[in-house]
């Protein structure tokens, strides 16, 4: 339950290699002589009361691999000096007061595996140059105010395993080289102004558990592909423009548990194989043109969800 502020004569300990001050209640900015630490490995300081701007000096902290500031009240943009830290592994700043755009050298942390922006007040698009992190296993930008459409270049992360993007601003079409990410475990895109198809090559994400595209502006039928998607335990489509009839192969996602389909425009009859092929825990159907009974395997389990 420590208190005060992060002494700056911290910055005269040369020898630092680890710096751990997690979960205390330091307030006051972090101090620039920070930058001073050059063999500084790991800087957590997460969970506290700090305020201020994250200094442009830890940018020469060149054997820096974890930065981990979230949970405080951080304001102003992301320094661009971040990017020559051309050893970080894991860059976490969520939850905090950060604003401005995202500086494109972000496309310069070749290293990185982890990247959490998530629950600031950043704008503006999501740089292409992210494209560049090939390392890169998971993005979580979610609840921020970022506008523009997703970067195709998405797709050169072949390491990708999340994606979290829900709760922003963006626009356009998903990008269809989404389908190139192998090893793609999560893809949360709900709560945005996305339009256009769903692309069919999603249907190539073999290892997806959680597809999450609910709460957008999505026309267009389903892809038959989506029935590929053995792993998929979660399909949230609910509330967009989504028209057609259901593809039978859907019946097809045998550990499917939950499927949101409410609030769309969707026509026909329910498909009598997801009735008789899946054991679903939630299943959202109102609200849309369909016709016909429901089959009765799966009555039981329909709620009016909104």
């Amino acid at each position: 339950q420590l208190t005060g502020t992060i002494p700056s004569e911290i910055g005269n300990l040369k020898q630092l290699i680890e710096i751990w001050l997690y979960s205390n209640q330091f307030e006051g900015t972090l101090p620039s002589e920070l930058g001073n630490l050059e063999l500084l490995t790991t800087l957590h300081a997460y969970s506290n009361l700090l305020t201020g701007t994250i200094p442009s000096e830890l940018g020469k902290l060149n054997k820096l691999t974890e930065l981990w500031l979230y949970t405080n009240q951080l304001t102003g943009s992301l320094p661009s000096e971040l990017g020559k830290l051309n050893g970080l592994t894991s860059f976490k700043v969520g939850d905090n007061l950060l604003t401005g755009m995202l500086p494109t050298e972000l496309g310069l942390l070749n290293t990185l595996i982890e990247l959490y922006l998530n629950q600031n007040h950043f704008q503006g698009t999501l740089p292409s140059e992210i494209g560049n992190l090939n390392k890169l296993a998971v993005i979580s930008m979610i609840e921020n105010q970022l506008t523009g459409t997703i970067p195709s270049e998405i797709g050169n992360l072949k390491q990708l395993t999340k994606i979290w993007l829900y709760s922003n601003q963006f626009v356009g079409t998903l990008p269809s080289k989404l389908g190139d990410l192998e090893v793609l475990s999560k893809l949360s895109v709900y709560s945005n102004l996305l339009t256009g198809a769903i692309p069919s090559e999603v249907g190539s994400l073999m290892e997806l558990t959680i597809l999450s595209l609910s709460q957008n502006e999505l026309a267009s039928s389903l892809p038959s592909e989506l029935g590929n998607l053995k792993k998929l335990t979660e399909l949230w489509l609910n509330e967009n423009q989504l028209t057609g009839t259901l593809p039978s192969q859907l019946g097809e996602l045998k550990e499917l548990d939950v499927l949101t389909l409410n609030n769309n425009m969707f026509t026909g009859t329910f498909p009598t194989e997801i009735g008789n092929n899946l054991d679903l825990s939630t299943l959202c159907l109102n609200d849309n043109n369909f016709t016909g009974d429901l089959p009765s395997e799966i009555e039981a389990t329909t709620d009016a969800c909104t």
